[in-house]
């Protein structure tokens, strides 16, 4: 007869990852959330490290160039990570988004700033409608938001070439502050345009030619935005060729 408490010690699992859900997610995580990013942490350290020495050096602007290159994609590695992660765990309603009263418009002046080196390599032409002088508050999650804002603007890199255009703009509408990004890239195609959003994997999607998501990102998207009390909706025009993700979230008034 077996005893008590071998019936009740866990077992080695004869597979990698466990046996059941559970244990596979928790696998999965401990090998992405660690093993995949640990290696970009030194690529990133270097790469800060040899930039802050040489980036005054007129004679190394080109060296310097790629070296900012090389940290770009080490950057967008980490994040395609994190979203893959946590989008997850959004899923599994076990992600907290961190709320508070956050000025929208300098949030979204701050992703573009640090997406500049992205957007003038991918000389896409950018014309950006910020207010000047009009504060727009939301309660949300700003570095939650701000991955939001880095995956969406990463899909719109992916999906567009040289000399398309990108629009960003943020607005009050209603009782909502609406934050849009429109691009004349590659567009979605009306019946895979719930797919982009909520249905991971997209090999359908891929082999018939429509925009899909960049690792996960428009799923997370999405389900950050449902997790803050905000909506995210994309779709295609296919008249005038324009692609336009839209995000908002309910307006607060300023504290």
């Amino acid at each position: 007869m077996e005893s008590k408490d071998a019936a009740t010690t866990p077992q080695p699992s004869q597979y990698a990852l466990g046996d059941i859900k559970p244990e596979i997610l928790e696998s999965v995580m401990l090998l992405l959330g660690h093993d995949l990013r640990s290696p970009m942490t030194i690529v990133i350290s270097a790469m800060e490290l040899l930039i802050s020495l040489y980036e005054d050096d007129p004679n190394l602007i080109g060296t310097v160039d790629i070296l900012r290159g090389v940290l770009h994609a080490a950057n967008r590695e980490i994040r395609l990570v994190n979203d893959l992660l946590d989008l997850r765990r959004l899923e599994l309603d076990t992600y907290q988004p961190n709320t508070k009263d956050t000025e929208m418009v300098a949030l979204l002046r701050d992703v573009l700033d640090t997406e500049s080196y992205a957007l003038t390599t991918k000389k896409l032409k950018v014309e950006t409608t910020l207010p000047q002088d009009t504060p727009l508050h939301a309660n949300v999650d700003p570095e939650l938001v701000e991955r939001m804002l880095r995956a969406i603007l990463d899909n719109a890199l992916k999906f567009t070439t040289r000399d398309d255009t990108l629009r960003v703009s943020i607005q009050p509408e209603a009782d909502k502050i609406v934050i849009r990004f429109e691009d004349t890239g590659r567009m979605v195609q009306s019946r895979f345009g719930d797919s982009l959003l909520k249905q991971p994997p997209q090999w359908e999607e891929r082999q018939a030619g429509t925009r899909t998501s960049v690792g996960m990102g428009m799923p997370f998207a999405y389900r950050a935005a449902l997790a803050q009390g905000g909506s995210f909706s994309a779709s295609s025009d296919m008249k005038t060729g324009w692609t336009t993700f839209r995000l908002a979230f309910p307006a607060v008034k300023p504290s």
